[in-house]
């Protein structure tokens, strides 16, 4: 009965994970798909904004994909807590790595005025997921304080 339970959650959550993760990289993808032509496109070869731009690309895919594990290994409970976060977050980060193995570099396309800089849906995904999980855990906290 409860290894049944078990599995059966799991499955769930497994599937959110997977949803999530296509979702993101699919988004991701078309996305600069449509917009190639219509708006300038830049491929940025470094990471947030040009840093390391100097490196080559294969460096640059090794190290993301280190720092995709150790995020998943480091806040693996979290993640567990957020399947379909989860997968959004790392289809995103995938999304990103397909962009510097087929280009040399990421497609940026969606212009932040102040800072004069390009970014993608990727990027935007990987921020705002890591915003709801932060507000979620932080929420839980402040709960839990205030029913001591």
């Amino acid at each position: 009965m409860i290894r049944d339970r078990f599995l059966k959650v799991l499955l769930i959550s497994r599937w959110r994970f997977w949803v999530g993760l296509v979702a993101a990289i699919f988004l991701d993808q078309v996305t600069k798909w449509l917009v190639s032509g219509k708006v300038e496109v830049v491929v940025n070869r470094g990471i947030s904004g040009g840093l390391l731009s100097q490196n080559s690309g294969m460096l640059l895919v090794f190290i993301s994909l280190v720092v995709m594990v150790l995020v998943g290994v480091v806040f693996y409970s979290v993640w567990q807590k957020y399947p379909l976060l989860s997968g959004i977050f790392f289809g995103a980060g995938i999304s990103n790595i397909v962009d510097r193995l087929l280009f040399g570099g990421v497609r940026d396309w969606l212009l932040i005025p102040v800072v004069n800089w390009r970014n993608n849906v990727a990027d935007y995904l990987l921020f705002v997921v890591v915003i709801i999980i932060v507000f979620q855990e932080l929420n839980k906290v402040t709960l839990n304080e205030d029913n001591d």
